[in-house]
């Protein structure tokens, strides 16, 4: 298995979907799974991945692309999100050890920090609701 393949024109949110603004600590390009960190006395928004030194428990998926310093729009809930790829029925997604990309579980390695992101509800959409694990794999 390997990380998703995302069509980023293809991510779209629902009309029910939380979206939040943010201010992007680097480069993000729409689809990409992000965290929320202080630097100095600013919050930003940067790219999550399940190996880093220190935990990085995503808050959403961005659906827009930015560079560092721009605003960034990211959904952290949406009952009918549509991720950019191909999805089946009741397939869960996590956090990749790729900062920013979306794996199955058996692509996790030992240490890693399981984090849900989607659950596949048809073959363009999904569950997306974040859900970290306080454990490593």
């Amino acid at each position: 298995m390997a990380n998703k393949v995302i069509t980023a024109a293809n991510v779209l949110q629902s009309s029910t979907a939380q979206v939040i603004r943010g201010i992007a600590g680097q480069t993000i390009t729409q689809g990409q799974v992000v965290y929320s960190y202080v630097s100095g006395s600013t919050q930003l928004i940067g790219l999550a991945q399940a190996n880093a030194s220190t935990p990085q428990t995503p808050v959403g998926i961005a659906v827009n692309s930015a560079v560092a310093g721009q605003p960034i729009d990211y959904v952290n809930a949406d009952p009918a999100f549509t991720p950019g790829y191909v999805t089946n029925v009741g397939e869960t997604t996590y956090l990749s050890e790729t900062p920013g990309a979306l794996c199955p579980y058996a692509d996790l390695t030992t240490g890693d920090q399981p984090v849900v992101c989607l659950l596949g509800t048809g073959s363009a959409t999904a569950i997306l609701s974040i859900i970290a694990a306080l454990v490593k794999k």
